[in-house]
């Protein structure tokens, strides 16, 4: 961990989620040394896929020179298959090749950052009370912690970077019609306003970031309080197979949200598979 900086008045936070590490089309190191001293070669999805995080990290300390950093990973940081639905899409069944996985991904990403913050994700991928992200959240020193839940994770967290109030967790309600994902990040942002005036009575969050659908969705302007729900890190699972979405793109990426004394400015940076080959005979 690096020196702590003054992380008060600009912050560069940069957001990432939907990793599923430990599933064969999730994201991975290119070589996995299991406990068992058996080797596993990324298959050639996963190798595109660490090449296409690397580019992402690339481009957001690019973007972020010079600028006190946060890494928020906002859930599914891996794929243990809790409800044991499909363990031959897992790289190991050991959780502790897991944990080696994400510390061998995250370790170099989270040294060049001054705060890391994670966000709980589903259990049917992390465990019992998302209890895989709370151990991966535990091994950094520089963790933001939920000093209330006496956790190192968190699965809502409110607070301020740069004078900018966030509300982030890693579930949203989308719907499967692309035409009406920003419908879905503008009904989320006025929800969100709305609880905070309305109910609790305090300032309502300047941004709302959610990920859990793998899927790009921006509210724009439309409300003081904005919404976007971030993309992912996994390529097509057999899952997307399942409801017919095998043509789609992945939405793969992250965002960066430079803030400064209250102001911010957006930064996607999507990264792009490449496209399929047509079969020839």
């Amino acid at each position: 961990m690096q020196a702590e900086k003054d992380i008060r008045s600009t912050v560069a936070v940069i957001s990432f989620s939907d990793t599923h590490e430990n599933h064969v089309y999730g994201l991975g190191p290119p070589v996995v040394k299991l406990r068992d001293g058996d080797e596993v070669r990324a298959n050639p999805v996963r190798r595109e896929l660490w090449g296409l995080w690397e580019r992402y990290w690339e481009a957001a300390f690019r973007l972020t020179e010079g600028i006190p950093r946060v890494a928020v990973a906002m859930g599914d940081i891996v794929e243990s298959d809790a409800k044991v639905r499909s363990p031959q899409d897992l790289v190991s069944l050991n959780p502790t090749d897991v944990f080696e996985q994400v510390t061998t991904t995250l370790d170099p990403m989270y040294a060049e950052c001054d705060r890391v913050l994670t966000i709980r994700g589903t259990e049917a991928h992390v465990g019992k009370g998302a209890w895989q992200e709370e151990m991966i959240a535990q091994n950094y020193d520089h963790s933001i912690r939920d000093e209330k839940g006496n956790n190192a994770s968190w699965w809502h967290f409110y607070g301020e970077f740069g004078g900018v109030l966030f509300d982030i967790a890693h579930h949203a309600s989308m719907g499967s019609v692309r035409r009406n994902l920003s419908g879905a990040a503008g009904r989320l942002a006025y929800d969100v306003r709305e609880a905070y005036v309305s109910d609790w009575g305090i300032k309502p969050p300047d941004l709302v970031l959610r990920a859990h659908n793998h899927r790009w969705a921006d509210s724009g302007m439309t409300y003081p309080t904005r919404a976007v729900m971030v993309g992912c890190f996994q390529m097509k699972s057999t899952f997307v197979h399942r409801i017919n979405k095998s043509y789609e793109m992945p939405n793969l990426g992250g965002l960066v949200t430079i803030c400064d004394r209250g102001k911010y400015e957006l930064h996607p940076i999507r990264v792009k598979p490449k496209g399929p080959k047509v079969w020839k005979i």
